[in-house]
């Protein structure tokens, strides 16, 4: 089949998606406006990104459904599959082909539905030009229920993770570093995880933070870090694949995400399989795996003092995170294989087609 995939590609389940359907031996290109250097896959690449900021997706939609269209009715795919009903599924949506997979990533579904009629619109027009709706969390299952999409057009899934990939280092030593995977934060996000290290270096002075960014966002956090004189307790590894992924998790103590969004947890989760303590931020995304206090910390992420606080009592109670460690690797061996919902996807983009 021919697979257009509509999606920022800096997502982990989206390479996830690419190395799959390639691997299967679709022919697969991708409309995106982050760049993405593959060959598995053709890029055609939008020239502005869709930032959760106000009117920001609006305007995205404006600027791009024209050449959206246009490329769709010149790649004449099989299957079109987009991510996030308010920016590249309303994309989607214009440009009229079916049929047409809808996945619904949580920040559109349970925030943005909820910002202003605008939005609300971008939304439904999303979700009515759908085939089918995929969902991959429970809470945003269930706000798609609650505003009456028919059951017969939901697809759920559950993203697993690798458990022979993600585990705990064989002798972990306790080094007071701190991992930020980060891809599903934006700059804002980052910069009050920076504005709170100053605090924590306060009382704990040995503090290594690791953060995985694209080249922008590590540009303006460099600013940032400057302006405050801490570069010295910051490191910026390059972007690695998930087999050099775990390398980190495994030589980290903390896993940190102050994102105000809700995408599905994809690094919680691998970090947890790798013993990591989670910090992370109160959406439902995350506080469906993590209990505050019992298997790893919630934390009021647009709150500075609040992140720092939380780092803190993590870094420095020993006993709460191996308790969590033994909590944690037991969750996450509940879940399914890492490639089950895209097997789904794929029985479900056969029966499209049929």
């Amino acid at each position: 089949m021919k697979l257009l995939l509509l999606a920022d590609s800096s997502k982990y389940y989206i390479a996830r998606w690419i190395d799959y359907f390639y691997a299967r031996g679709h022919e697969l290109e991708l409309i995106s406006s982050v760049r993405i250097d593959s060959e598995k896959i053709k890029l055609h690449k939008l020239s502005d990104r869709p930032f959760a900021r106000s009117g920001s997706a609006i305007s995205f939609a404006l600027r791009n459904f024209y050449r959206v269209a246009r490329l769709v009715r010149r790649i004449q795919p099989d299957i079109v599959h987009a991510f996030n009903a308010t920016t590249y599924g309303f994309l989607a949506a214009m440009s009229g082909k079916k049929p047409l997979i809808l996945t619904v990533t949580g920040g559109d579904i349970l925030t943005d539905l909820n910002r202003n009629f605008l939005y609300k619109f971008l939304i439904a027009f999303s979700l009515r030009q759908s085939r089918l709706v995929n969902s991959f969390s429970d809470h945003s299952t269930n706000a798609l229920l609650r505003i009456r999409l028919h059951a017969k057009k939901l697809l759920i899934t559950q993203h697993g993770i690798e458990l022979d990939l993600y585990k705990p280092a064989e002798s972990a030593i306790p080094s007071q570093s701190v991992l930020c995977t980060g891809m599903d934060m934006d700059e804002a996000d980052y910069l009050r995880l920076i504005m709170a290290l100053p605090i924590i270096l306060k009382e704990v002075r040995n503090l290594w933070l690791i953060i995985l960014a694209t080249d922008e966002i590590k540009a303006k956090i460099n600013e940032f870090l400057k302006i405050l004189d801490i570069t010295n307790h910051v490191a910026f590894p390059e972007l690695v694949n998930d087999s050099r992924l775990t390398i980190y998790y495994q030589n980290s103590d903390i896993y940190i995400n102050t994102s105000l969004s809700e995408e599905h947890p994809s690094h919680l989760l691998q970090a947890m399989a790798c013993g990591n303590f989670p910090v992370v931020s109160s959406t439902l995304a995350h506080r469906s795996w993590i209990e505050d206090g019992w298997n790893g910390l919630l934390i009021d992420p647009a709150n500075v003092e609040d992140i720092a606080k939380n780092m803190v009592l993590a870094l420095q109670n020993d006993a709460l995170r191996k308790r969590a460690a033994s909590v944690n690797a037991e969750k996450v061996k509940r879940l399914p294989h890492a490639d089950n919902w895209l097997q789904e996807l794929e029985y479900a983009y056969f029966d499209l087609c049929k």
